[in-house]
């Protein structure tokens, strides 16, 4: 081919993309295709550059697609109980399998940390963390410290209420599940920031 119309080359693009994406084929072996197809230079370029930027998106939606499926593995997926050889009782702990760039199962192992063997999927990894990071430090503020209160503030007003009843902080944390130190630390804390505010 010489010079390709529009509709022409959008269909050597989608073409190409194939290749690449389900094909497999290298992006060198593409561009032996894209020479021998697209005669014009400036035309051949064009089409590289955008195969390029293309092709580089969908590999990262899939990286991302692929993480969240891992992800979603390692935190949905409940762990299970199993009995070795010597009759003891265990956790196994779900760990998602990856092929061909897809999860294709669990298989459960004896330990919680997931070992990522695609360094790409790694890498997409640590961007995501760094992102949370980054967004809990705008949402935290500059005067946050510390990590969040498990508890609400309404949580708290109320054991405020309770103990200025009479009740004890054994009481209290006996009917919310809870330490009753913890709710002596925080109704403390909390009148201590009424006081000053």
């Amino acid at each position: 081919m010489a010079k390709v119309n529009r509709l022409e080359f959008m269909d050597l693009k989608s073409r190409y993309l194939s290749k690449l994406r389900d094909n497999n084929i290298p992006m060198d072996q593409v561009k032996h295709y894209i020479s021998r197809d697209i005669t014009d230079s400036k035309q051949a370029e064009k089409m590289i550059k955008e195969l390029d930027k293309e092709f580089t998106k969908i590999k990262e939606d899939d990286l991302d697609l692929l993480l969240f499926n891992v992800l979603e593995i390692l935190q949905e997926t409940p762990t299970k109980w199993t009995v070795d050889k010597g009759d003891n009782l265990y956790v196994v702990y779900p760990h998602p399998v990856v092929s061909n760039g897809r999860v294709t199962g669990v298989e459960y192992k004896p330990h919680k940390s997931y070992y990522f063997e695609d360094t790409e999927l790694f890498e997409r990894y640590i961007v995501l963390q760094n992102d949370i990071a980054k967004a809990s430090k705008k949402k935290k503020g500059s005067g946050g410290r510390g990590r969040p209160s498990k508890f609400s503030v309404e949580q708290v007003a109320e054991w405020v209420k309770l103990k200025d009843q009479g009740y004890s902080y054994k009481d209290i944390a006996e009917s919310n599940d809870v330490y009753a130190t913890t709710i002596g630390s925080y109704v403390r804390k909390y009148k201590k920031e009424q006081q000053a505010g």
